[in-house]
């Protein structure tokens, strides 16, 4: 939540403890030029290994714009974690979690995501206003997504959001795509 929100400064414990044993809060803003900063800076290489990203790259990207901004996130009734669970994470992000949209609302929302999507622009860094987010049991659905044969609209499990989340950028590759 701390990372999606892109407000709150994410610190180890040796900044704690630092900044205890000076008697200040250590600035980690790069620009103050402590020298105390990088001894604390939060790093988990097991972490950025296994889900492919760099804490402090991810960290900055919060900080410049929420990965969310201006997207719906639909979400189907069976994914997992649920709704419920991803409302705040998706809402902390910038965005809109749904479950439901009226007909012309997700026309509209489809249509302009697919004119980003064939735009050629950077799949990481220009996401879609709309991202489907689903599963296998909710495959039933899908064509809802997809109106017209010509109509691409991916859709994505539940793991891309939280590991996009993590990244802070959806890669939108097709080994992330469970609808395709």
């Amino acid at each position: 939540m701390a990372l999606a929100s892109g407000r709150v400064r994410i610190v180890s414990l040796a900044w704690l403890e630092h900044s205890l044993a000076q008697r200040r809060w250590i600035s980690m803003l790069p620009s103050d030029g402590d020298p105390l900063a990088a001894k604390c800076r939060v790093v988990d290489p097991a972490a950025e290994s296994k889900w492919q990203f760099r804490l402090e790259e991810s960290i900055q990207r919060a900080r410049e714009r929420r990965l969310l901004e201006n997207v719906t996130v639909f979400v189907t009734p069976h994914s997992e974690p649920s709704l419920t669970v991803l409302r705040p994470l998706i809402e902390i992000a910038g965005g809109v979690a749904v479950s439901s949209l009226p007909e012309q609302r997700l026309r509209a929302l489809i249509s302009a995501s697919v004119r980003v999507l064939r735009s050629g622009a950077s799949s990481a860094d220009v996401l879609p206003p709309l991202l489907v987010v689903s599963c296998i049991e909710d495959s039933h659905m899908w064509s809802m997504f997809r109106p017209r044969s010509d109509t691409h609209m991916p859709i994505y499990a539940t793991e891309v959001l939280l590991t996009g989340l993590l990244r802070q950028r959806i890669l939108r590759t097709d080994e992330e795509l469970i609808g395709n």
